[in-house]
């Protein structure tokens, strides 16, 4: 059909060219394009579909419409609009057969009832004929949603009356190309194409070929209404003295209802963007049709699938990528991954990477994923902190809720210190670790707790807190152990002051009368003592005083003073103290700190203390200082000269 169609518009160019008679100009400016009754079909615009094979449609849209037909004029600087045409009223006709699927013919004509013209009010008319061939390219199945695409072919026959400004001169024609969407319940469409007719002059307007170009779209309301809208523009090839009157343009607000005995109803208004020759001032219509032949089929749920091919015609097809075709709502699967350690305990840390995209698991230790795709495999990859990550790659899914459980391993060597107070409060303390390698002092979390990696072998924490004392345990972390080793600690008040001068013990080290066998009661005492000294590994050197009361000779309490200290270095070393930075020294009854004339003084006289006589810090400071005075002696400077001063590090 387009090749004869193109044919003649070829044949038919040379008259196209002539300049037509001046009443020739067509007013009308609206063509209606005839359907088979859908709800979404538009009523000045093509909407690509598939047709229904020996299918017959009828129609008749009654149509008032206000000065479709203006001559603008300046007189001087003072501008006026004569109507050419105004209270257009008539009824227009269409009729549609739908051959097969893929081709349709259509024609249209609006008969006229009346009009107001230059000469007055005129009687019934005529307008011209259209007649249209559209060829569907592509396009889904009846009642099926998708991508739509046709191309429109038309001849325009001269049947109007030319001498009212309602027809055309001569036979003219064209092209459209209508491309569009359908959805569940939706409509969206554009046409794009050229009209071809003779040239027309009326004082200052000019009319003749024009473009065409429009967009509609069409909402359904339910599976019998449907609100419709569409804008359209037409300029034509030719200028106009005034600006804009060549190029009319309108919007098109419809809606239309269709019942299953084939008849139909169709309303609306139509409004001008801009008042070209042919927009007309406002349009109103309202019209009925009728369907006969092979209804067209019925979608229930307006989910665009008819409902003899839609398995729950009453519940519509969600459209997500699963079974898409069988027009049932899916149950699509929901996965939660529960995430724990080897004892069972949920793990809030962990972290969960599907397919790639890494999600966080809540507070509960779990992640909950919902509208996956059924019968798809997802990798998982689970993981957290000081754990070894598992991967979870037999899993397939099945409609509605999958579960799954990952227990993690710890990673070799994972120690957790828990630390509280002896009333179970949580405190500020620090632990260090001594073993195959030294770990510097590190703080606990604010909750008191704090993981930590560590190689295999012996260890020792070593824990403390400010105004408590200082408490260690000892463990050993085996070759590619993989469970957590949990150090609880409960710190009492401090017995225990360290100072860069000495240890100062609050209580006194009690010892069997007239013994050095330390007494039980001040074994935890010396244990936090022992504990200290090794937190401090600075310490090169302490010694460890033993003082007597003057009770006894001077020779007797010289011994006694000195085996008692013997014995507490001896008990600090089986504590884990390096034995060659105790040095004990008793000093009997020598070095009193208060009276022995009362049994009070001799109290406080019979005392062990832990004196600080050398630490790291005091060996590089001596090493620095022997070093300068061997550089001054190889400089020739006096062995006791003071070092040189410089203003290195002084303020400007």
């Amino acid at each position: 059909m387009l090749s004869p169609l193109l044919i003649l518009a070829t044949a038919l160019s040379p008259a196209l060219a002539q300049d037509a008679p001046a009443n020739a100009y067509n007013a009308h400016g609206f063509n209606l394009v005839p359907d088979d009754g859908h709800p979404m079909d538009l009523m000045s615009t093509w909407r690509p579909e598939a047709y229904t094979p020996l299918t017959f449609g009828a129609q008749a849209v009654f149509e008032y419409a206000e000065k479709p037909l203006v001559l603008h004029q300046y007189v001087g600087e003072e501008r006026t609009m004569t109507p050419l045409v105004d209270n257009l009223f008539g009824a227009n006709l269409g009729v549609q057969f739908g051959a097969n699927p893929r081709f349709a013919f259509t024609a249209a004509m609006p008969v006229w009832f009346t009009s107001v013209g230059p000469d007055g009010v005129a009687g019934a008319a005529l307008g011209d004929l259209r007649i249209a061939a559209p060829i569907s390219v592509l396009a889904p199945e009846p009642g099926v949603q998708g991508f739509g695409f046709s191309v429109i072919p038309f001849l325009d026959l001269p049947s109007g009356n030319m001498e009212r400004f309602l027809g055309a001169p001569g036979v003219g024609g064209g092209v459209l190309m209508a491309s569009g969407v359908t959805t569940t319940n939706f409509h969206l469409t554009g046409n794009l194409g050229f009209e071809g007719t003779q040239r027309v002059e009326y004082y200052n307007l000019t009319g003749g070929s024009r473009f065409i170009a429009a967009v509609g779209g069409a909402y359904m309301i339910n599976d019998e209404y449907a609100a419709r809208i569409e804008v359209n523009l037409r300029p034509t090839l030719f200028g106009n003295d005034v600006q804009f009157t060549e190029t009319p343009g309108e919007t098109i607000l419809s809606g239309r209802g269709s019942y299953s005995n084939g008849l139909y109803w169709t309303g609306g208004v139509a409004l001008p963007y801009t008042r070209g020759a042919t927009a007309a001032q406002y349009r109103v219509f309202a019209g009925i049709g009728y369907h006969a032949g092979p209804p067209p089929e019925k979608d229930t749920d307006l989910d665009g699938l008819v409902d003899v091919i839609d398995l729950c015609p009453t519940g519509p097809e969600d459209f997500n990528g699963y079974k898409d075709d069988d027009g049932c709502p899916d149950v699509m699967s929901t996965l939660v991954v529960t995430v724990e350690d080897p004892e069972g305990n949920r793990l809030s840390s962990a972290t969960v990477e599907v397919d790639g995209e890494s999600f966080p698991v809540d507070g509960n230790g779990q992640l909950t994923l919902e509208e996956l795709m059924p019968g798809t495999s997802p990798v998982l990859t689970v993981g957290a902190p000081y754990m070894i990550s598992e991967t979870v790659s037999d899993l397939t899914l099945v409609e509605g809720l999958n579960e799954v459980t990952v227990a993690l391993e710890w990673m070799p060597g994972r120690v957790k210190v828990i630390t509280r107070s002896n009333k179970g409060a949580i405190v500020d303390s620090a632990v260090r670790f001594d073993g195959p390698k030294n770990v510097a002092p590190q703080q606990l979390g604010d909750d008191g707790e704090e993981l930590f990696e560590l190689p295999p072998g012996q260890w020792r924490a070593i824990v403390t807190a400010e105004s408590f004392g200082t408490e260690r345990r000892d463990f050993t972390i085996n070759p590619g152990e993989t469970s957590l080793i949990v150090i609880e600690i409960l710190l009492n008040p401090t017995k225990v002051e360290y100072t860069e001068k000495e240890i100062i013990i609050l209580e006194q080290v009690n010892f069997d009368f007239d013994k050095d066998t330390i007494k039980a009661e001040s074994l935890p005492l010396l244990d936090e003592v022992a504990n200290t000294i090794l937190y401090h590994p600075e310490i090169l050197l302490i010694e460890v005083q033993g003082h007597t009361d003057s009770k006894g000779n001077d020779a007797y309490n010289q011994d006694l003073s000195q085996r008692r200290v013997n014995s507490v270095v001896k008990y600090l070393a089986s504590k884990g103290v390096n034995i060659e930075i105790l040095k004990p020294v008793g000093y009997g009854e020598a070095k009193p700190i208060a009276s022995n004339s009362t049994a009070a003084g001799r109290a406080k006289n019979r005392r062990v203390q832990f004196v600080i006589l050398d630490t790291v810090g005091q060996k590089a400071a001596r090493e620095a200082e022997e070093a300068e005075r061997a550089r001054q002696a190889a400089e020739g400077a006096p062995a006791d000269a003071p070092p040189p001063t410089t203003n290195e590090g002084a303020s400007p």
